[in-house]
């Protein structure tokens, strides 16, 4: 019923056909309504607010208000505005930003990643539990993200990054323990997800397993993700 209302409603005159208004100026009858719905506006609130924090923290010299006011390729010549209102436009926005992409990537550039993080109905979250690992009976499995870096005995200064499905940080950090030791276990930054914009992760990772990664961190229970193990590291000599 809203996809109807919301299609009728816009068709009526193309956005900002007018051109750009004054937000400072007072509310006029003459201003143009859109049909919208609660979910579509926290999602567009969430995409500007991720928006201006890539923008500050990459220091890019744009501004975010006028970029989600452009038309861009990657929503079909539709402006951020309204497409990211939409599922997928939120998605393709959200992993632009976390990827650190151009600031004008093509849409195929995201809609396989979107297609392969979607849960089906046939998917493991859906066969009572079974065929998975007993290990996972205790607890659904958890995708973390593992930033280790400090001086490695004799063989200088480590800095690694691992991905870890488990149940919790404690069996994530023990698994840690086993592979660098006690002191660089407890001191690595474990969080859970992915975040490619984190520097060591940008200089360690291709771009080919971040995007593998940010497939595995939306949806870790997927059966290759429950065997997920990514370690990847350099060694400065001493």
């Amino acid at each position: 019923m809203f996809d109807i209302v919301h299609a009728d409603v816009a068709s009526a005159r193309p956005p900002f056909a007018g051109g750009l208004l004054d937000p400072l100026g007072a509310d006029s009858p003459a201003d143009f309504p859109y049909v919208t719905t609660e979910r579509r506006l926290q999602r567009l609130a969430i995409a500007a607010a991720d928006v201006g924090a890539r923008f500050a923290r990459d220091g890019i010299a744009h501004d975010a208000g006028a970029w989600m006011m452009a038309p861009r390729r990657m929503f079909d010549g539709r402006m951020p505005l309204e497409a990211c209102q939409d599922l997928d436009g939120f998605l393709r926005s959200t992993l632009l930003h976390g990827l650190g992409f151009g600031l004008d990537a093509g849409a195929e550039d995201f809609d396989t990643l979107i297609e392969a993080a979607r849960v089906e109905e046939e998917s493991p979250l859906n066969d009572g539990g079974h065929g998975q690992p007993e290990n996972w009976l205790d607890g659904a499995p958890r995708f973390f993200s593992c930033i280790v870096e400090g001086r490695a005995g004799r063989s200088g200064w480590l800095q690694a990054f691992c991905a870890i499905v488990e149940t919790d940080e404690a069996r994530a950090r023990a698994r840690l323990r086993n592979r660098f030791g006690d002191a660089l276990a407890a001191a690595a930054d474990v969080f859970e997800g992915f975040d490619a914009t984190r520097p060591l992760v940008q200089l360690l990772l291709s771009e080919p397993l971040k995007r593998a990664l940010v497939r595995a961190a939306l949806d870790p229970e997927d059966g290759a993700g429950r065997t997920l193990d990514v370690q990847v590291e350099q060694r400065i000599g001493a």
